[in-house]
């Protein structure tokens, strides 16, 4: 099957906050150098923070460093964190905590929707003239003996029994002089790497089952700034 070819310099795999700050300091630190590479990212959501759901409490002491006027920037910082409570959960009824002990408080760290910020990052790395390419997902890797030389993207147009439909156009192979992924706790082409090279170690990962909910609340029925824990 002929599939089209394109060779970068660093090749980022995921659009997710930590990649995205890698890229934007990997382009400031090469344009203070003078040197011009080719940085892609590539994201398999067909937009950027489509696949982030998470509000976060965030120290924002990263973002600074890569930032330091954030704020004046409009980083989406929804609130401050302004008040806290702890409460113990039972079948019927709560009780609240006199205190917060010290693992759990977060005075000085903001509150943010992380699809949002990841959103704003995205801006931020465009005006260093890298594009994040959205909608893009990678099927396998490309190596040559135990180097990733990149990575190979899904085809696209394939029918729900797996065979190509009318509209079928085979995933170009992207090569990279590096690449990195920061595709998440569990990212397909992560596992398909850390399996081939052996790089579990000798306390693999482990995970964990839970839930999560984002809840639309009623103007007025919670503070912006506050923040609860229970257990």
């Amino acid at each position: 099957m002929q599939r089209d070819e394109l060779a970068v310099d660093v090749l980022f795999v995921g659009a997710g906050p930590a990649n995205l700050s890698a890229a934007i300091h990997l382009a400031r630190t090469l344009q203070a150098k003078g040197m011009q590479k080719e940085i892609m990212i590539i994201e398999k959501s067909q937009r950027v923070g489509g696949h982030i759901l998470s509000g976060a409490v965030m120290d924002p002491i990263a973002l600074a460093e890569l930032f330091p006027d954030w704020r004046s920037r409009g980083c989406p910082i929804e609130a401050e964190v302004t008040d806290e409570e702890v409460y113990l959960l039972f079948e019927k009824n709560a009780m609240k905590l006199p205190l917060v002990p010290p693992p759990l408080k977060n005075h000085g760290l903001v509150i943010a929707t992380l699809s949002d910020v990841v959103v704003w990052l995205k801006e931020e790395l465009e005006k260093l003239g890298i594009m994040v390419f959205e909608g893009f997902a990678g099927s396998e890797l490309l190596m040559d003996g135990d180097r990733v030389r990149g990575v190979r993207l899904m085809d696209r147009g394939m029918k729900p029994d797996g065979t190509a439909g009318a509209t079928f156009a085979p995933g170009a192979d992207i090569t990279a002089q590096v690449t990195i992924f920061g595709e998440g706790a569990r990212g397909s082409l992560t596992k398909q790497l850390v399996e081939k090279l052996k790089l579990q170690g000798p306390n693999p990962q482990i995970y964990g089952t839970g839930g999560k909910e984002v809840w639309r609340l009623p103007t007025g029925r919670f503070s912006a700034g506050k923040v609860i824990h229970s257990a």
